[in-house]
């Protein structure tokens, strides 16, 4: 019987560990072999403060989508956002994931995706295709735990302080992957 769970989702508050676990997680899929693709983003930092954030894909390519210095007119907080660089990076790394990877990695989905059709549709083609997704959304991002809610092969999980040390074990077994 085909497990029906092939997507894993973590949300939960910020600056609890999230990333954290999806870089102990990739570090292991790549090192069984397994072909990933994906993109996490980064904070940007001068010097101790967050100034922005970047896309960054496993290649190193990194590209700033939001920053305080950012010529455009959309904000969100204290950023500036540019969506298109979000949104033609993203797009072009899950592009290439349903051509050629067997694990995306997709760390973060937010609010600024929500107003993005052509990324939205992306993202649900790679949620309708062969591939398994480990990622990671914003609590704030409603419009997409509604879509992982409506689906029965995603599954979400809470991080929090006490869970997030062992979760990445826990993520892998449940993926068949240890």
């Amino acid at each position: 019987m085909q497990d029906k769970k092939r997507h894993i989702f973590m949300t939960g508050q910020m600056r609890v560990g999230k990333s954290t676990i999806i870089k102990k997680i990739t570090r292991k899929l790549l090192y069984k072999n397994f072909n990933i693709d994906g993109y996490y983003t980064m904070a940007v930092r001068d010097e101790k403060e967050i100034v922005g954030y970047s896309i960054c894909d496993f290649d190193g390519k990194q590209v700033d989508f939001a920053h305080i210095d950012l010529k455009s007119n959309l904000k969100f907080d204290k950023y500036y956002i540019d969506p298109s660089i979000f949104e033609d990076v993203a797009v072009a790394i899950m592009v290439r994931s349903l051509k050629n990877a067997d694990i995306l990695v997709l760390d973060e989905i937010g609010v600024i995706e929500k107003n993005s059709m052509h990324f939205r549709s992306k993202l649900l083609e790679c949620l309708d295709s062969s591939l398994k997704i480990i990622g990671v959304y914003q609590n704030r991002a409603k419009w997409f735990e509604r879509v992982l809610d409506s689906r029965s092969d995603c599954k979400i999980i809470q991080v929090d302080r006490e869970n997030r040390d062992q979760i990445h074990n826990e993520i892998l077994k449940e993926m068949k992957i240890q």
